[in-house]
């Protein structure tokens, strides 16, 4: 008896120490990681067209070129403290220095392709920490009432992802009667639905009945007509 509640402690002590070394949740809105390690910024499409749509001139190309980030203090001892966004993502960055937290940037730069520089200043961004890997903050523009939905499809099939349609909706609300029409161009594939947060199939399903609190990027799922089978989208 004494033997088994020995082994019972010992079980008790291993679980609470595989507990204690588990991924704590997420953050709340505009609160700082103090984790050690790497992570990545990152913008959507949607969050970064609602900038472009706030601070761009009217009548200006409101197609992207590139965007950076430049933080109050120099990162590096050669004095680099901008840094390119590649893919969506800047390069990984260290949380050792304690210097490229959010509350540390400056400015974003958002330069178009007919050269006209849109320039997003800290205090109107605001950002989620997302907590699996590539650990990230996801940057969006500060107490927006509006949120910005951009759908992407495939058309003739092929695997580039082309922007289909755009929606600015009241934060909190669906889309409803506004929801796009169905993709049609699709080559030999089906149209079978929208998808969130994946590029394989496997996200959350997007109706016109779905609550958007946020920008968001949402894309179009398909099957092959022959096979019936789901493939990535």
């Amino acid at each position: 008896m004494k033997r088994m509640k020995k082994r019972l402690l010992a079980m008790l002590l291993v679980l609470m120490m595989v507990v204690s070394l588990l991924p704590t949740g997420a953050l709340a809105d505009g609160e700082i990681w103090d984790g050690h390690g790497t992570f990545s910024y990152h913008i959507t499409d949607s969050s970064l067209n609602a900038m472009v749509a706030k601070y761009n001139k009217e009548g200006a190309d409101s197609d992207v070129d590139s965007v950076s980030i430049t933080f109050d203090e120099d990162y590096t001892l050669g004095g680099q403290k901008t840094f390119l966004f590649r893919n969506g993502y800047t390069i990984g960055l260290s949380n050792t220095s304690k210097t490229v937290q959010p509350d540390d940037i400056d400015y974003l730069t958002i330069t178009l392709i007919d050269g006209t520089v849109l320039t997003v200043h800290d205090d109107e961004l605001d950002w989620t920490w997302v907590n699996t890997y590539p650990k990230r903050y996801d940057l969006r523009l500060k107490n927006s009432d509006k949120s910005t939905v951009t759908f992407y499809y495939q058309p003739g099939g092929f695997y580039t992802y082309e922007e289909y349609a755009i929606f600015e909706v009241d934060s909190g609300t669906a889309l409803n009667e506004r929801m796009p029409a169905d993709p049609t161009d699709l080559g030999e594939y089906k149209f079978v639905g929208w998808e969130i947060g994946s590029d394989n199939g496997d996200g959350r399903e997007f109706h016109a009945d779905t609550i958007v609190s946020g920008d968001i990027d949402v894309r179009a799922r398909k099957i092959s007509v022959g096979g019936g089978s789901r493939v990535d989208v």
